[in-house]
Formats: C-alpha cells, sequence, structure tokens
C-alpha cells in the first residue's frame, strides 16, 4: 500500500507540475497577473477616497485589494475550465489515459497545479500590498494623529461581538400571523418563506430608526476566552434621518448586568463618517461580563429620528491580534474559494468543450452569487397581484426560483462570508474560519467535484 501511494504521489506531482507550467505560459494568465500588479499599485494613486488616511487605506484594501481578488478568481476560473476540456479537445489526454494513470490522479494534478499558481500570484499581491501600505504610512510627512487612527481602528485584528436579543424572528412569526387573520397574506401570491424574510427585512428597518423619546436597548455578552487586559471598543454605527453628518444627542449608558442598579452614563466621541467609538473600561470589559447598552433619542426642539446601521448598528470590538496576520489569514479563506472556482472549472471542463464549459461555470457562479436578489419578492407588488386575482408566478419563475435557492444554498459557505471586507474594517478573520474554509471548501466541496469528475472522465469518450 505505501508503494501504491508513493507512485500514485508522484503520478499527481508530475501532472501537477505539467497543469502548472501549462497555465502560466497561457497568455490570458499572463495579463491578467500583470492587471493584478496595475490594480495593487495603480489605483490607490488614482482614487482619492475621502482625502484622510483612513480613506486612502480603505482604498487599498476594498478596491485595490479587493478588485485583484477578485480578477485572479475569473482568471483561475477560466484557466480551469480549459485545464481538461482543452486536453480533451486537442487529443493530449489520449497520451496519458494509456498510461497506468487513474482519471481521479489526473484531476487532482491539475487541480494542485492551479492551486499552486493561484497561491503564487496571490502571495504576490498579498506582499505587495503590505509593502504599498507600509510605505505609505511611513513615509515622511504623514500626520502622527491620523497615523494613530488609522493603527487603532483599522489595522489590526478585532473580534466582532454583536447584541444577542434578537427576537426578528419570532415577531415576523407574529406579524405574518396578524398579516393571515387580516386577509392580506395569501400563501398562493407569496410563500410563507419568501414572506417571513420580507417581513424580517421590514422589522429590521423599523428597529433600527429611534423617534425622539424613543429608547432602544442592546445586550452584548463578552466572551470567557477573551485575551487577558484586551482592549475592548463599543462601536455604533449611526446617522440622522436627515442626512446631517454632526454628532446626534441622545443619552448613552452601559450597565453591567451582574450590578444593574449602577449604570454608567458616557458620551460617544471620535465621530466620523456615521461611526462613534467608545474605549470600554477595564472593570467593565471582564471576559464572561454581558453588557447592556441603552441609548434614549432625547426630545427637544431640534432632535429627529436617528438611524442604526440595520446588520451592525452596536457592536463590541475586542482586539486579538495585528493586520499583518489578519492580512494572511483573509489571503488564505481569499485562497481557499479560488480553489473552489479551480475544482468547479474542472469539473466543468470535463462535462463540456472550453466555451461551454466557461460559460456554465461563469453562469452558475452568477447567480448562485446574484440569485437571492433577484427572488427577493416585493410585498406590495405580491398584494396587487392578488387583489387583481393575477397569478403568483409565471411558470419560469416557478422553475427557476427553487433551482436558485438551492445553488444560494449550497454556495452558502462560501460567500457568507467577506474577508476582504472584515480585513478593511479591523475584524478579525480567525485561524479557525480559515481552517474551517480549507476543510469545507477545498475538502468536501472540491472532494465531491473530484470523485464526480473522476466518474465523468470514465464514462466519457476521450478519443
Amino acid at each position: 500500500m505505501p508503494y501504491r501511494f508513493a507512485h500514485s504521489a508522484a503520478r499527481i506531482d508530475a501532472i501537477a507540475a505539467l497543469a502548472f507550467r501549462a497555465a502560466a505560459r497561457s497568455r490570458l494568465l499572463l495579463c491578467m497577473a500583470a492587471l493584478l500588479l496595475l490594480v495593487t499599485f495603480g489605483l490607490p494613486l488614482v482614487i482619492v477616497g475621502d482625502g484622510t488616511l483612513t480613506g486612502w487605506v480603505h482604498v487599498l484594501l476594498d478596491y485595490a485589494l479587493g478588485l485583484s481578488a477578485l480578477a485572479l478568481s475569473i482568471a483561475m476560473l477560466w484557466t480551469s475550465c480549459a485545464g481538461v476540456s482543452r486536453d480533451i479537445e486537442q487529443g493530449h489526454i489520449r497520451l496519458v489515459a494509456v498510461r497506468p494513470v487513474y482519471r481521479l490522479e489526473l484531476w487532482l494534478g491539475k487541480w494542485l497545479g492551479l492551486l499552486a499558481l493561484s497561491a503564487i500570484l496571490l502571495t504576490i499581491t498579498g506582499v505587495g500590498t503590505y509593502a504599498l501600505l507600509q510605505w505609505h504610512l511611513h513615509r515622511p510627512g504623514t500626520d502622527q494623529d491620523e497615523l494613530h487612527a488609522v493603527n487603532a481602528q483599522v489595522l489590526l485584528g478585532q473580534r466582532r461581538v454583536l447584541p444577542g436579543n434578537d427576537t426578528i424572528a419570532e415577531d415576523a412569526e407574529q406579524r405574518l400571523s396578524e398579516l393571515a387573520a387580516q386577509g392580506r397574506w395569501h400563501a398562493e401570491t407569496i410563500s410563507r418563506f419568501k414572506a417571513l424574510e420580507f417581513i424580517a427585512r421590514q422589522l429590521r428597518a423599523e428597529w433600527a430608526c429611534v423617534e425622539p423619546g424613543a429608547t432602544r436597548t442592546w445586550s452584548l455578552a463578552i466572551p470567557n476566552d477573551m485575551p487577558p487586559a484586551a482592549p475592548v471598543t463599543l462601536r455604533v454605527r449611526i446617522s440622522s434621518l436627515s442626512g446631517e453628518s454632526s454628532p446626534l444627542s441622545g443619552r448613552w449608558t452601559l450597565t453591567r448586568m451582574a450590578t444593574p442598579d449602577q449604570p454608567w452614563p458616557f458620551l460617544l466621541t471620535n465621530y466620523s463618517h456615521g461611526m462613534a467609538r467608545l474605549t470600554v473600561p477595564p472593570e467593565y470589559a471582564s471576559p464572561g461580563q454581558t453588557l447592556r447598552v441603552d441609548y434614549i433619542n432625547t426630545p427637544g426642539p431640534q432632535s429627529g429620528a436617528v438611524i442604526f446601521d440595520i446588520d451592525h448598528g452596536v457592536e463590541l470590538l475586542i482586539t486579538e491580534g495585528g493586520f499583518a496576520g489578519n492580512l494572511m489569514r483573509s489571503l488564505v479563506v481569499v485562497w481557499c474559494r479560488i480553489g473552489l472556482l479551480c475544482a468547479f472549472g474542472l469539473a466543468a471542463g470535463t462535462c463540456f468543450s472550453f466555451p461551454v464549459a466557461a460559460f456554465v461555470s461563469s453562469s452558475v457562479v452568477l447567480l448562485s452569487l446574484t440569485g437571492h436578489y433577484f427572488i427577493t419578492s416585493d410585498w406590495i407588488g405580491a398584494e396587487l397581484r392578488a387583489s387583481q386575482g393575477a397569478s403568483a408566478a409565471s411558470i419560469m419563475q416557478q422553475w427557476s426560483e427553487p433551482v436558485i435557492r438551492a445553488l444560494e444554498r449550497i454556495a452558502a459557505p462560501a460567500i457568507s462570508q467577506s474577508p476582504i471586507a472584515m480585513l478593511s474594517d479591523g475584524i478579525l478573520v480567525s485561524w479557525s474560519q480559515a481552517s474551517t474554509s480549507a476543510a469545507l471548501l477545498l475538502g468536501i466541496y472540491a472532494g465531491v467535484l473530484a470523485l464526480l469528475s473522476a466518474w465523468i472522465l470514465h464514462r466519457r469518450e476521450l478519443g
């Protein structure tokens, strides 16, 4: 058995080396590599952001690094579609098939070669981004106050703690029952799942708006495994309904649930761009502590409604690492996603010719990313169709919606988190997240695609 495994590994390594050289010689990939360098170093010089150092860092990470990862993903998906299909079309695969090489070894060799190439290109992009960032931050004339703000808010890894008092699901069920009792919801017009989804979004929007005189309360539990003496920050994303950018009025209190009779009133400082921060005192930031944050929109002649961010209106940020490690882990997650795209492109290439494989794989990826926005129903439109006696949906809609929802559920683990957005926001991308992405995307998903591709290659005529 060890002898057979060693020979199988040698065959996979040889095929991987051939796939690496073939992909590296591809003019498309060479052009994409040049584009990566152009985007990484050129885009921050073209887009100036809001004129602050923090804004420039966001441009570098969100746009330059994000577009570089997107361009590399597209290039590797396109290249992987040609990995097997071109060999079949040109007859090269027959030279390998007549040798004692299993179909699975052939597929794994192609995939590992593309993984190695994407890792090299992604490493170059990451190193270039980090070098450009360090040069820009430490060049002569940099404002030290802005540099301190960037280091304290963006260039670190902070664990995010969100409120735990979310009753949106129960409230949505209750409101849907009320609408059904009033005859305003018809199951034949809009499904229960879609109605609950719409109502939940509506409830979140209502919760985010605080009228004068109203109160909002959030409960935040500090994890027990928080590093000792780790800085804890309360971050609030808030804006005025009138669109004013000045700090908003209101009374804030922070209370330890262990001593609820001792609330601490505080003021939010460092207010900028709809975001305010507060450094939580050490006695409030102990592991296992549960904090309650209360906000009262004090009524007055100049007061008005305020809007909290629906998803991250109030949150705790616990500093647990630096930027370099966070960047590396973010790139690992991006690499795992690119590896899944390569596996999917190779699987498509085993079934179809190169043009068809490229079209099918691109279409499936696009539907997986954007399908949710096409199948989200409009509540007003649904009620209008019901009042007019129109059918709920066409036959095409009835057929396509389950397919798109299935694609969305399958792709959800791969697209549920955005490592680049988390990186630019100073949110920690942990090794647990990176290892989970590797096990799920490169292990389970890619493994299923590998077995399916090997079975198809056994069944397909290679001559």
